[in-house]
């Protein structure tokens, strides 16, 4: 009996290091800053591949927004977070409008990536705010927080349009960007915001987790994920000083006040469809929300630009003269 309990222990440590030494790697390669293109051209740096689903409905799309955005005449911008970083933005005046769209791009992303939305929103007659989130682009920071400290920066952003002249601001994300404005409905928003769009946000870090780990791993493994998400938590709460579990869309949205677009496309594999049910249920403010059918993720705006364009524009003039 003794043998076998030595036997059993050594298995159960054995499993529990497993766990741990999985969870730091993957805690390096999801919340530890890195710059992805040097990265993705590093042979074996740490990268999360995983397939955004649905076609590529126009492979020009993405090159012509970011062509666009690069022809624009920006204005840098900073700001100091409440933890003492700085970060920074770009604005784009748009003539004498009062109205300002701030942006907000995605995981690993950068102000310049946001080329789709600022485009769309300037047309739209909006001057464009386009931040890098903290440990993104030119901000400071080492570690991602998936939303966690980003929503309290978007306010601060918010806070710098209205000191730049804008009566009526409208935030807007995709992916981690759209997690984040989600995030910040549900906090002290200046009362020039007038209403939130998010694109394929995700209900939080966690269940973010937790469907990518479904992804990456084999399926035999799939069993370890909790035990890996209990250890990326502990160390996140060591590093950080947050739980995972803490960047919550769902739990923001029902503080929200203001307006909520919610968009998605049902065949995205990275944030999945289902989630977009759970933030609009949770969501206490008016609320609207637009699928697109086979757009796979942050792809709804090149499937449908002219339906996406269009469901913004009604959302948005509802509540912005």
């Amino acid at each position: 009996m003794t043998t076998i309990l030595i036997i059993a222990g050594v298995l159960i440590l054995l499993y529990a290091l497993a766990l741990l030494i999985t969870a730091a790697y993957f805690f390096r390669i999801a919340l530890v800053r890195f710059d992805r293109k040097k990265a993705e051209a590093k042979k074996g740096a740490p990268l999360i591949q995983i397939p955004s689903g649905g076609a590529d409905p126009c492979p020009d799309y993405w090159e012509n927004s970011k062509a666009w955005y690069g022809a624009q005449s920006w204005q840098p911008l900073s700001i100091k977070s409440d933890d003492g970083l700085t970060l920074k933005g770009a604005l784009l005046v748009n003539g004498s409008t009062d109205k300002t769209a701030v942006v907000v791009h995605g995981w690993t992303g950068r102000k310049e990536e946001t080329g789709t939305l600022a485009r769309l929103y300037y047309e739209l007659g909006f001057s464009v705010l386009a931040p890098d989130l903290r440990a993104h682009g030119e901000s400071e920071g080492r570690y991602f927080t998936f939303g966690y400290k980003d929503k309290k920066d978007i306010v601060l952003w918010a806070q710098k349009a209205v000191e730049l002249g804008a009566k009526q601001i409208i935030l807007a994300g995709h992916s981690m960007g759209g997690a984040t404005v989600m995030m910040a409905a549900g906090e002290k928003l200046p009362e020039q915001v007038k209403c939130i769009v998010e694109d394929c946000g995700y209900t939080s870090a966690y269940d973010q987790f937790y469907h990518t780990l479904g992804i990456l791993l084999p399926r035999p493994l799939r069993f370890m994920r909790r035990g890996i998400l209990f250890f990326a938590d502990v160390i996140n709460r060591a590093v950080q000083g947050f739980s995972l579990r803490g960047a919550d869309s769902v739990a923001a949205l029902a503080k929200a006040s203001v307006p909520v677009l919610f968009i998605h496309g049902d065949m995205d594999e990275f944030v999945p469809y289902q989630m977009q049910e759970k933030v609009f249920d949770a969501c206490a403010s008016d609320k609207e929300r637009l699928t697109v059918h086979g757009a796979g993720h942050c792809k709804s705006i090149a499937m449908e630009p002219a339906l996406y364009r269009q469901a913004v524009r009604a959302f948005a003039f509802k509540y912005i003269d």
